[in-house]
């Protein structure tokens, strides 16, 4: 969600954004379009576009968040501990050695 509102503020307000960042913004939209469309609709494809939808929001958090640092530091701390409950979730409580589809979708409890 975040991305998505990413997206729309350099959109809205491009000129309060670095030229690099809104095309690192553009690459990551372009990979969900392309994985969007394609008709396997499988985890280990659409990974490919994670590091850069990660950085596009980073970015945008730190660009949004410069002048109140408590308030960035609480994002990254929420964000850390959603990361390591996800770890926890699927390579530890689930067992998950091989992060393929299936593996994934079972240690989240999302498939039966």
């Amino acid at each position: 969600m975040l991305f998505i509102a990413a997206a729309v503020m350099m959109v809205l307000r491009p000129a309060t954004f670095p030229r690099e960042q809104r095309l690192l913004a553009l690459l990551a939209a372009g990979f969900l379009a392309v994985h969007a469309v394609i008709p396997s609709q499988n985890l280990r494809y659409i990974v490919s576009a994670d590091p850069f939808v990660r950085l596009v929001v980073a970015t945008f958090l730190v660009n949004e968040l410069r002048d109140r640092p408590r308030i960035l530091l609480a994002a990254l701390l929420v964000n850390t501990f959603v990361e390591l409950k996800l770890f926890h979730e699927i390579f530890i409580a689930g067992g998950v050695y091989d992060p393929v589809s299936q593996n994934l979708l079972r240690a989240l409890r999302m498939v039966p």
